[in-house]
């Protein structure tokens, strides 16, 4: 009786072991809003983000000017990949608007991909009767 009890629990010990939960170990997707904190720009700093198929950015303010942070999309979310700033003019002279632009790598870096890129533009208008500014 006692060797039963022994197998018995044995068995209860080795099957207990055995399970169908799912491994947590996966990593879980990336957002965007994780991936910005890689970044040394304060969130509450950001003031627009957009996300599309393969890429991404966020506009933000500094106490100096803007800037763009950019984004990529792999297997397990966004990845911040780098930012770009702006400073204000400290031209004396008002100019009606502003223009910068930045550009940067469009997903997976891979040698055998072809390489495509994503450039924003951005600026800011300082002329009250301009009202629509188009890139051609």
């Amino acid at each position: 009786m006692k060797s039963l009890f022994a197998i018995f629990f044995v068995f209860i010990m080795i099957v207990s072991g055995c399970s169908n939960v799912v491994d947590d170990t996966k990593t879980q997707f990336k957002t965007v809003q994780q991936a910005t904190l890689e970044s040394d720009i304060p969130l509450a700093d950001i003031f627009h983000t957009e996300e599309m198929d393969e890429t991404a950015f966020s506009f933000y303010q500094s106490p100096n000017g803007y800037g763009i942070l950019h984004f990529s999309l792999k297997e397990d979310g966004w990845d911040y990949q780098g930012s770009s700033g702006f400073m204000y003019s400290t031209d004396t002279d008002i100019n009606p608007f502003s223009f910068s632009q930045s550009t940067w790598h469009k997903g997976e870096v891979s040698i055998d991909n072809e390489r495509s890129y994503t450039t924003v533009f951005l600026g800011e208008v300082g002329d009250p009767e301009i009202s629509k500014i188009t890139v051609e």
